[in-house]
């Protein structure tokens, strides 16, 4: 405990029972990199490319590839840490990056079908939304009677479309 001659702040008060003098010793507080964050886990649409900036004055760096650039692009899926450190602090983080994809939608060729039967038109897609010609918005459509049809399949890397006939042979 400091004594009395080591205080750099003094508080007094007053209270029914006497005087109460309390002291605090000098504090040093210093901030390791502060907001120093390579983020929540994530995900890139391929051939995207995510840029780390972890420049600090003084820092150097270390990448899980060995390479010490305070700058790191990444384009593709993986665990990526980064430690940053200065003469009094080192400090790391780790980030694990997945890869999206543009939606692959193929409704298939023109098809002419025997009246009564049903084509089931799946465009199923992770993460995906779905716009069909009659502005439903499941991941499936029933054709039931000719005509044509159209998706739109949207996800955080983009949008396809694709479009398919049917035409209905009736048999007398």
């Amino acid at each position: 405990m400091p004594s009395d001659d080591d205080l750099d702040m003094v508080y007094s008060t007053t209270n029914p029972f006497g005087s109460i003098r309390m002291g605090i010793d000098s504090i040093e507080m210093s901030f390791c990199f502060p907001g120093f964050d390579l983020g929540n886990d994530t995900t890139i649409c391929t051939g995207d490319t995510l840029n780390f900036n972890v420049a600090t004055a003084g820092a150097t760096y270390i990448w899980q590839d060995n390479s010490m650039d305070s700058i790191f692009n990444v384009t593709q899926a993986g665990t990526y840490w980064v430690q940053v450190a200065t003469s009094t602090c080192s400090i790391s983080d780790t980030i694990i990056i997945t890869n999206n994809y543009l939606p692959v939608v193929n409704l298939g060729n023109d098809t002419i079908l025997c009246e009564g039967n049903i084509l089931n038109l799946d465009v199923t897609t992770p993460n995906a939304t779905y716009l069909w010609q009659d502005n439903s918005i499941n991941n499936s459509f029933n054709v039931l009677q000719q005509g044509s049809y159209w998706v739109v399949v949207t996800n955080n890397c983009g949008t396809i479309t694709d479009t398919i006939n049917i035409i209905f042979d009736t048999l007398i």
